[in-house]
């Protein structure tokens, strides 16, 4: 089983989307060289996002199931 980190964007509104990006790089993205956050509508993955909404950002793990793991567990 291999553990993979994505990230829950909650945004201002309340509404989360997942993200396949590890947070802290997400915040890089996210960010000028300064640190300030960026205006305007960024995609990532399937979805456009405006970072001045954002709320908070957490880190959520995912399992993925080699097919291993699946025979293993078949018996």
């Amino acid at each position: 089983m291999l553990q993979k980190v994505k990230t829950k964007v909650i945004m201002d509104s309340g509404k989360e989307y997942i993200v396949s990006m590890h947070p802290e790089l997400f915040a890089i993205h996210i960010t000028d060289e300064f640190g300030n956050i960026l205006r305007g509508m960024l995609q990532f993955d399937n979805i456009f996002i405006n970072p001045q909404h954002i709320s908070s950002l957490e880190a959520v793990n995912f399992e993925i199931f080699t097919l291993e793991d699946i025979e293993n567990a078949v018996g």
